[in-house]
């Protein structure tokens, strides 16, 4: 249905402008610079749907080889839509961009320091009268860089606005906090939120890319002949067998890494 209703909003814009649609699916940089020079104010709100259908498509099949040759149309389309009229809609645009940024690798063209003035520009559109900004913050920004507090108080920001100010999009807002409210009921899915208390590990904090840093101790066995197997003189499986597996290859190392999947839970 997205790619259904991308290629008619194509087709709509290739019959205001021939050759329009040739041109954005050349996967060419320099035709599609030349196709969204056609657009002008009265191709904003089809350019709009085109791009989001035409990514909307992208994020259900991303290995699609057909969509990744020439990705770099949908956001052209886009951008160039945000350049005719920044505040279509509110911010919708941006909002569309800000997610494809985050989401996508640098080499299909992703970029968090574009994603954050999407953001930004999205915010300003809506003067925080809509719900998209505060959930995409939460979705491509908090979750990325494990802000529970940021994630938590953003969605509540979401929830917190009356679908009855704006009757033109109470359709809209009440479909986005729907979405806002299964967010924070699944905040778990997201974050480690449980106690270390009744584990022998200390949390000790995020590391820059929001992984969980836990530190512990072990304490050195008196002789050989010491059968004392307490927690405290037992050096964890997975460190023992990292160790052991590095000393077996020769290898030299300065710090071992554990990764815990599934945190046991008091019973």
């Amino acid at each position: 249905h997205y790619l259904k209703g991308r290629d008619m909003c194509l087709k709509a814009l290739d019959g205001r402008h021939p050759g329009f649609l040739n041109l954005i699916n050349s996967a060419e940089e320099d035709k599609i610079e030349a196709a969204c020079l056609m657009l002008d104010k009265n191709d904003i709100a089809t350019a709009y749907w085109a791009g989001a259908g035409w990514l909307g498509a992208f994020s259900l099949d991303p290995l699609n080889p057909d969509l990744l040759g020439n990705l770099s149309a949908p956001v052209a389309i886009l951008e160039k839509a945000n350049e005719i009229n920044p505040e279509y809609n509110k911010g919708a645009v941006w909002e569309i961009l800000a997610r494809f940024y985050s989401a996508a690798p640098e080499a299909f063209g992703g970029s968090m320091e574009r994603a954050v003035t999407c953001y930004e520009k999205a915010l300003e559109c809506s003067e925080g009268k809509t719900p998209g900004p505060y959930i995409i913050y939460a979705e491509c920004f908090c979750i990325p860089s494990g802000d529970e507090a940021g994630f938590v108080e953003s969605l509540n920001k979401a929830l917190g606005i009356n679908p009855d100010d704006d009757p033109e999009s109470r359709l809209t807002t009440t479909i986005s906090q729907k979405k806002a409210k299964k967010l924070l009921d699944s905040k778990g899915d997201w974050f480690l939120d449980w106690d270390a208390e009744w584990y022998d590990f200390e949390l000790i904090g995020l590391s820059d890319d929001g992984n969980s840093i836990i530190g512990f101790w072990v304490d050195k066995y008196r002789s050989t002949d010491d059968d004392n197997d307490s927690s405290s003189t037992l050096v964890p499986f997975q460190v023992a067998y990292a160790v052991s597996i590095h000393k077996a290859q020769g290898l030299e190392y300065n710090s071992v890494k554990i990764i815990i999947l599934y945190p046991p839970r008091n019973s």
